[in-house]
Protein backbone atom coordinates (compact mmCIF):
# COMPACT_ATOMS: atom_id res chain seq x y z
CA UNK A 1 0.00 0.00 0.00
CA UNK A 2 2.85 2.38 0.81
CA UNK A 3 4.43 1.68 -2.56
CA UNK A 4 1.13 2.46 -4.30
CA UNK A 5 0.78 5.78 -2.44
CA UNK A 6 4.38 6.65 -3.22
CA UNK A 7 3.92 5.89 -6.93
CA UNK A 8 0.72 7.99 -7.02
CA UNK A 9 2.58 10.87 -5.38
CA UNK A 10 5.44 10.63 -7.89
CA UNK A 11 2.98 10.58 -10.80
CA UNK A 12 1.20 13.68 -9.49
CA UNK A 13 4.49 15.54 -9.08
CA UNK A 14 5.62 14.61 -12.60
CA UNK A 15 2.28 15.58 -14.14
CA UNK A 16 2.28 18.85 -12.19
CA UNK A 17 5.75 19.72 -13.44
CA UNK A 18 4.73 18.90 -17.00
CA UNK A 19 1.79 21.30 -16.93
CA UNK A 20 3.66 24.09 -15.16
CA UNK A 21 6.13 26.17 -17.15
CA UNK A 22 5.53 24.54 -20.49
CA UNK A 23 7.88 25.87 -23.13
CA UNK A 24 6.74 27.33 -26.41
CA UNK A 25 8.56 27.98 -29.67
CA UNK A 26 9.26 31.56 -30.67
CA UNK A 27 10.32 32.10 -34.29
CA UNK A 28 11.81 35.54 -34.91
CA UNK A 29 12.25 36.63 -38.51
CA UNK A 30 14.58 39.56 -39.19
CA UNK A 31 14.12 40.44 -42.89
CA UNK A 32 16.68 43.22 -43.32
CA UNK A 33 20.10 42.24 -41.97
CA UNK A 34 22.90 44.23 -43.60
CA UNK A 35 25.88 43.71 -43.70
CA UNK A 36 26.13 39.93 -43.55
CA UNK A 37 28.55 39.69 -40.66
CA UNK A 38 28.54 39.52 -36.88
CA UNK A 39 25.67 38.26 -34.75
CA UNK A 40 22.10 39.10 -33.87
CA UNK A 41 21.52 39.43 -30.14
CA UNK A 42 18.03 38.87 -28.77
CA UNK A 43 17.49 40.26 -25.26
CA UNK A 44 14.36 38.90 -23.60
CA UNK A 45 12.66 40.79 -20.77
CA UNK A 46 9.84 39.34 -18.70
CA UNK A 47 8.69 42.38 -16.70
CA UNK A 48 8.30 46.16 -16.76
CA UNK A 49 10.79 46.75 -13.95
CA UNK A 50 13.80 45.25 -15.74
CA UNK A 51 12.84 46.28 -19.31
CA UNK A 52 15.59 48.21 -21.12
CA UNK A 53 18.03 47.82 -18.24
CA UNK A 54 21.45 46.34 -18.99
CA UNK A 55 22.29 43.14 -17.19
CA UNK A 56 18.66 42.67 -16.09
CA UNK A 57 17.51 40.64 -19.09
CA UNK A 58 15.54 37.48 -18.43
CA UNK A 59 17.56 35.71 -21.12
CA UNK A 60 19.99 36.60 -23.90
CA UNK A 61 20.40 34.67 -27.15
CA UNK A 62 23.02 35.24 -29.85
CA UNK A 63 22.74 33.97 -33.41
CA UNK A 64 25.38 34.04 -36.16
CA UNK A 65 24.41 36.17 -39.17
CA UNK A 66 24.37 34.00 -42.28
CA UNK A 67 21.69 35.52 -44.52
CA UNK A 68 20.03 38.88 -45.14
CA UNK A 69 16.78 37.38 -43.87
CA UNK A 70 17.41 35.62 -40.59
CA UNK A 71 15.12 33.13 -38.91
CA UNK A 72 15.96 32.56 -35.27
CA UNK A 73 14.28 29.95 -33.09
CA UNK A 74 13.97 30.12 -29.31
CA UNK A 75 12.26 27.13 -27.76
CA UNK A 76 13.01 27.24 -24.05
CA UNK A 77 10.85 30.14 -22.84
CA UNK A 78 7.99 29.29 -20.48
CA UNK A 79 4.52 30.52 -21.37
CA UNK A 80 4.47 34.15 -20.31
CA UNK A 81 4.48 37.73 -21.61
CA UNK A 82 7.83 39.03 -22.92
CA UNK A 83 9.33 42.07 -24.61
CA UNK A 84 12.26 41.66 -26.99
CA UNK A 85 15.08 43.92 -28.04
CA UNK A 86 17.35 42.79 -30.84
CA UNK A 87 20.47 44.33 -32.24
CA UNK A 88 22.92 43.51 -35.00
CA UNK A 89 26.34 43.21 -33.39
CA UNK A 90 28.19 43.79 -36.66
CA UNK A 91 31.70 43.84 -35.18
CA UNK A 92 30.96 41.01 -32.70
CA UNK A 93 32.14 43.01 -29.68
CA UNK A 94 29.14 41.92 -27.54
CA UNK A 95 27.84 45.48 -27.07
CA UNK A 96 25.76 47.90 -29.11
CA UNK A 97 27.96 50.65 -30.45
CA UNK A 98 26.58 54.17 -29.97
CA UNK A 99 27.28 57.62 -31.38
CA UNK A 100 28.46 60.48 -29.17
CA UNK A 101 24.76 61.41 -28.79
CA UNK A 102 23.91 57.92 -27.47
CA UNK A 103 22.12 56.74 -30.62
CA UNK A 104 22.81 53.16 -31.75
CA UNK A 105 25.28 52.87 -34.64
CA UNK A 106 24.27 49.25 -35.25
CA UNK A 107 20.85 48.01 -36.31
CA UNK A 108 18.31 47.45 -33.54
CA UNK A 109 14.63 46.68 -33.17
CA UNK A 110 11.86 45.96 -30.69
CA UNK A 111 9.19 43.28 -30.62
CA UNK A 112 5.92 44.34 -32.26
CA UNK A 113 8.18 46.54 -34.45
CA UNK A 114 7.72 49.38 -32.01
CA UNK A 115 9.40 52.55 -33.27
CA UNK A 116 10.38 54.87 -30.44
CA UNK A 117 9.68 58.55 -30.87
CA UNK A 118 11.10 61.05 -28.44
CA UNK A 119 10.81 58.68 -25.50
CA UNK A 120 11.82 55.12 -24.74
CA UNK A 121 9.24 52.36 -25.20
CA UNK A 122 7.43 50.77 -22.28
CA UNK A 123 7.26 47.03 -21.70
CA UNK A 124 3.60 47.11 -22.82
CA UNK A 125 4.56 48.75 -26.14
CA UNK A 126 6.73 45.77 -27.04
CA UNK A 127 5.16 42.87 -25.17
CA UNK A 128 4.10 39.66 -26.85
CA UNK A 129 2.26 36.81 -25.18
CA UNK A 130 3.76 33.36 -25.54
CA UNK A 131 0.88 31.09 -24.66
CA UNK A 132 1.40 29.02 -27.81
CA UNK A 133 4.00 28.84 -30.56
CA UNK A 134 4.51 32.34 -31.94
CA UNK A 135 6.05 33.73 -35.13
CA UNK A 136 7.06 37.38 -35.13
CA UNK A 137 8.96 39.67 -37.47
CA UNK A 138 11.27 42.37 -36.18
CA UNK A 139 12.72 44.85 -38.65
CA UNK A 140 16.05 46.39 -37.79
CA UNK A 141 16.40 50.17 -37.74
CA UNK A 142 19.84 51.25 -38.96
Amino acid sequence: MRLFKFLCFVCLVVLGQYGYGQSTTLLITVPNINPLKGEIQVSVYDNEKSFLKENEEYRIYRFKVEEAKGNFVINDLPEKEYALIIYHDENDNKEIDKSIFGMPKEGYGFSRNFKPGLSRPDFEDCSILLNKDVETEIRLMY
